[in-house]
């Protein structure tokens, strides 16, 4: 090979060389850029999360100091006199004073007795005379209200739940939220159900079916819906996807366990296997029933772990057929709750260790 020749093609290795580097140069730029551009999007996107991260200790201490406060109430305020038949099915709620116009939905479909734990923050006087002034609320007389004083900043909804629950006379009592209306039926078909569980050896829990409406497509805004009255038009409204089972497209380990696809065409009671995260709404005998756990405040795990402690209670589920309830849309709570899923979560892992220890052994 001549000098020049081999000159040239060292000239063009060269070349190529400087070229590759040059290329790589660049994109190796371009690749820190972008990395630089996700590490601070998502430094802003956590930016309102950060004390969660960094203080941590002090997060949780808070939380934990809210659930030990101690709170005033008062039970039975209009000293309604109690029904006391064990064939007779108590629907059992929590609420705050601004809730009271979803209270009266409740009550227009639920016709038995109601035992329902205001928190309140206001005067217990100017509560008291707001709920007189109430028509529906002041013409029933099988609707319990009880009062608890707001002490501290969280809502104590467990211990609002066990305020309710512990007023409860009848045999049995469906363990419901306010926000969530029931079919006309329900109330009918659960005192048939449990009429023939009395006497039962075993521990029952029966499921009643829980539905939302859904959120508009790139919207927080849930469509516009009407009540559906009965089984045919709330399957209707599910085909077309105006409606779903609660929770599936957040949460689905919540309701998954109810199995929808056997509800839909079901004619009888069905067994339901209890499953992790496991939080239907469900009928159960009163005197059979565990408090809910008062560590857990606002939201995450209150009812799971009431459901699990059902669970190792016992108790076994079951689906009831054509009667459900369903969440309706509502203005939502501006607060970030997000800060003490953390702290939710050992708790949780507490009292799970206290129920199951050797679970909680496995999982180690």
């Amino acid at each position: 090979m001549s000098s020049q020749l081999k000159d040239n093609q060292e000239l063009h290795e060269l070349t190529m060389f400087r070229a590759l580097l040059k290329c790589v140069c660049r994109n190796s730029a371009a690749i820190i850029y972008y990395l630089a551009l996700i590490v601070f999007g998502l430094l802003v996107l956590n930016a309102r999360n950060l004390n969660y991260f960094l203080d941590k200790g002090s997060t949780c201490k808070f939380f934990n100091a809210e659930a030990k406060l101690e709170r005033d109430y008062v039970e039975n305020i209009f000293q309604q006199a109690q029904v006391n038949s064990i064939h007779d099915v108590t629907l059992v709620t929590q609420l705050t004073i601004s809730r009271v116009g979803r209270l009266e939905q409740v009550l227009d479909k639920w016709k038995g007795p109601v035992s329902a734990a205001f928190h309140v923050d206001e005067s217990p006087n100017d509560v008291i005379q707001a709920i007189c002034d109430n028509k529906v609320l002041s013409n029933r007389n099988n609707l319990y209200i009880h009062l608890m004083r707001k002490t501290g900043r969280l809502y104590p909804i467990n211990q609002l739940r066990n305020l309710a629950l512990k007023c409860v006379s009848t045999g049995f009592s469906f363990l419901s939220d306010v926000d969530f209306i029931p079919h006309q039926n329900l109330y009918n078909e659960s005192k048939q159900i449990v009429s023939k569980n009395i006497e039962g050896s075993k521990k029952r829990a029966y499921v009643v079916a829980a539905f939302g409406v859904q959120e508009a497509k790139g919207t927080n805004k849930a469509k516009a819906v009407e009540f559906p009255e009965s089984k045919e038009k709330l399957l209707k409204l599910w085909d077309s996807k105006m409606i779903e089972p609660v929770h599936f497209a957040k949460f689905i380990h919540g309701h998954y366990q109810t199995n929808y696809t056997r509800w839909r065409n079901a004619t009888e009671i069905y067994p339901i296997q209890w499953y992790t995260h496991y939080e239907p709404y469900v009928i159960v005998k009163t005197t059979e029933t565990p408090a809910y756990d008062g560590t857990f405040i606002e939201r995450y795990f209150d009812k799971v772990s009431h459901i699990f402690h059902l669970h190792k209670a016992g108790f076994d589920f079951w689906g009831i057929p054509n009667v459900y309830i369903v969440h309706m849309p509502h203005s939502s709570s501006k607060k970030n709750m997000s800060r003490y899923l953390r702290c939710a979560t050992l708790a949780y892992e507490e009292f799970v260790a206290k129920l199951d220890p050797i679970r909680l052994k496995k999982k180690q």
